[in-house]
């Protein structure tokens, strides 16, 4: 019963977060002089993000980097583990295999 209740107060509690966020945003739109200064600041603002996406961006590179080296030396550690058998364990004597 509760894997059907679940979803259900799921899509009532973001239908009423829905509704309260519209009535809210309606209520207190800000006037036009408020948008006139974001607008004036949008490219600075702009600038500002970008630098600090490309940040974030170097250092999930990093990390990718590190990551994929450290899982590439464990690989390469467990080829090391690996025992090659130079010659086939196949015998023709053998049929059960057929």
């Amino acid at each position: 019963m509760l894997q059907f209740m679940q979803p259900l107060f799921a899509a009532v509690i973001g239908a009423v977060l829905c509704v309260f966020g519209l009535i809210h945003s309606v209520t207190l739109v800000p006037p036009a002089a408020v948008w006139q200064s974001v607008a004036m600041v949008t490219p600075d603002l702009m600038t500002v993000t970008v630098f600090i996406g490309c940040l974030l961006v170097a250092a999930a590179g990093i990390a990718m980097l590190v990551g994929g080296l450290g899982a590439v030396r464990r690989r390469f550690g467990q080829l090391r583990r690996v025992r090659w058998d130079t010659e086939p364990n196949y015998d023709p004597r053998d049929d059960g295999w057929r």
